[in-house]
């Protein structure tokens, strides 16, 4: 009868008179300058919601009613409530992001929380399914699309899942499809050329003779919210006999920018796990591995790609670049400009170097081994920029984009006073 007193308990709470759940949230920006930057912040359940929670009777992230506020005014914001597993107590997870704040600079938030998990209104963030796809969108215009068509007899065309990415509010897609110049190289993939297995080598860069084949998509690592909107899905990479080589799992999460003008940078953060049940040499040149985009195919009939990268950055010979953390891309695409930013968590597998061609793709490449249980952990973040007069193309500018992502905010959840 646990779960019928925590439901009327719930319903009274709500229906009379919920005490107030509040936090303060205070957000230290550190040495960095920060600008529509990504907040996450975990902290402990109140004991005051903890029999709503187990009322809900969910096993995964619950999204959670909630209001944070600063300055008197809103500002969106999503939290879910993740339940007590045998180990961890229940916890709450905060989501925000944050306009600016200057280097050295602090600023507190007040975060109010529902007394039960119900739907709220305001969530722009949507997806769609379509036929062999599924697109992401916000305020009903395509951010990120995963298209996973697979025919047999097709086998060269579809022999890998396709993620694209479009600039927001515009229809355009940014990155290639199908066709053109290098036809294997088609949006957001990863791959490498010389992946080993036993006495055994599969080049999954250009798919000969394998294929990664999605495998479905997985809802409970989805959120769309008013501040985030996510794709998650999971791939096999395949062998000759369509035996699984690799599992991957691949999350992106989109997140609203700070600022609704259109020129408004989007941040994409891509998280993806690889994980085999014996042992897998991922290995290739900078060229034919790692983790790379390839932009429209008319970027490739002009050759016009330019690109920035951080002063660190050395070597250039056959386009390779060391001691490159990110890479800047500039290309003119259906006559719109756009800067789209690759930044590599600087957790990822080392030693890393960015390749990039004039036609249009760019990426970082790496050697890693993957064995029973060591799964490989890898994260990146994705800025698209839509260029305009006075859009700031410096090398300073996504050098502290990168301090931003290396370094996150330092934040602080307490209980408010009442």
């Amino acid at each position: 009868m646990r779960w019928l007193s925590a439901f009327v308990l719930a319903g009274l709470v709500t229906a009379q008179t919920a005490p107030e759940v509040a936090f303060e949230v205070r957000v230290r920006a550190g040495d960095v300058p920060r600008s529509g930057s990504p907040v996450v912040a975990v902290f402990p359940w109140p004991g005051e919601l903890v029999d709503a929670l187990d009322a809900a009777q969910r096993d995964a992230p619950t999204p959670w009613p909630a209001t944070l506020t600063a300055d008197g005014g809103d500002v969106p914001c999503d939290v879910v409530a993740i339940p007590a597993r045998a180990a961890a107590d229940a916890r709450g997870e905060l989501r925000f992001v944050l306009d600016r704040l200057d280097a050295g600079g602090e600023r507190t938030f007040r975060l109010r929380l529902g007394s039960t998990p119900l739907p709220t209104a305001d969530r722009p963030f949507s997806v769609t399914t379509l036929d062999s796809a599924r697109e992401l969108a916000f305020d009903a215009k395509p951010v990120l699309r995963h298209e996973h068509e697979f025919d047999p007899l097709d086998r060269e065309r579809t022999n890998r899942p396709e993620w694209h990415l479009l600039l927001p509010g515009t229809g355009v897609q940014l990155t290639k499809g199908a066709g053109g110049k290098f036809p294997h190289q088609r949006g957001l993939f990863l791959a490498w050329n010389k992946t080993g297995v036993g006495d055994a080598t599969f080049d999954y860069w250009h798919g000969t003779g394998v294929a990664q084949r999605h495998t479905g998509y997985d809802l409970t690592r989805e959120v769309q919210s008013a501040v985030r909107g996510e794709l998650a899905t999971a791939t096999h990479w395949l062998g000759p006999i369509d035996e699984p080589i690799v599992r991957e799992r691949r999350t992106l999460t989109a997140w609203r920018p700070a600022c609704g003008a259109a020129s408004s940078p989007w941040i994409i953060d891509v998280a993806i796990e690889l994980a085999a049940d014996r042992l897998v040499t991922l290995r290739g040149d900078p060229h034919h591995a790692g983790f790379q985009i390839r932009v429209a195919d008319e970027v490739a009939e002009r050759e016009d790609a330019r690109y920035l990268r951080p002063p660190s950055a050395h070597g250039g010979k056959d386009d390779v670049w060391h001691d490159c953390p990110w890479v800047v891309g500039l290309f003119t695409i259906e006559g719109r400009e756009v800067a789209i930013a690759h930044l590599s968590h600087p957790e990822n597998p080392k030693p890393l170097v960015y390749a990039t061609r004039p036609y249009g793709r760019f990426g970082a490449c790496f050697d890693a081994d993957l064995t029973a249980d060591a799964p490989l952990h890898l994260r990146y973040r994705l800025i698209l920029v839509p260029v305009g007069e006075d859009t700031d193309l410096g090398v300073e500018r996504f050098a502290r984009t990168y301090a931003d992502y290396a370094h996150p905010v330092e934040v602080e959840v307490r209980r408010a006073a009442r």
